[in-house]
């Protein structure tokens, strides 16, 4: 919403403003965080290896996303008039009013459906690991 103003004067000046807006949102935020960058070692490539572990929890998860969240997600784009709409914004949205299209709702389902598949690896990762109160 906050970028809505800028659509009209262009794809990169709102790429543009959107990374400052990002800046300032971080400046922002940064008093109240710690100031010292964190110190990353380069990974070993064997030593992850050998410390990677995979259970049948992570392995139910990834069956779960793959055949229910993707596959749910692709018949709902490919096969819908709502995905298609989807798409035709994503493609073209000045086309896409123009053939009658609303692009705010739209705009708004796009960001229900991420907020639903975020909201599904939510679920998958508290599945995962243990949720206390």
């Amino acid at each position: 919403m906050a970028l809505r103003p800028l659509r009209a004067n262009g794809l990169i000046h709102r790429d543009h403003r959107s990374v400052a807006l990002t800046i300032a949102l971080e400046n922002l935020v940064r008093p109240g965080v710690r100031q010292q960058p964190a110190r990353l070692r380069p990974a070993d490539p064997a030593g992850l290896a050998s410390r990677l572990r995979v259970g049948p929890q992570q392995l139910q998860d990834l069956a779960i996303s793959r055949r229910r969240g993707l596959l749910a997600l692709f018949g709902f784009l490919s096969f819908t008039r709502l995905g298609r709409a989807m798409r035709a914004v994503a493609d073209n949205p000045v086309l896409a009013s123009l053939r009658g299209i609303d692009t705010r709702r739209i705009g708004h389902l796009v960001n229900f459906t991420a907020m639903g598949m975020a909201g599904l690896g939510g679920m998958l990762l508290g599945l995962d690991t243990s949720i206390d109160r």
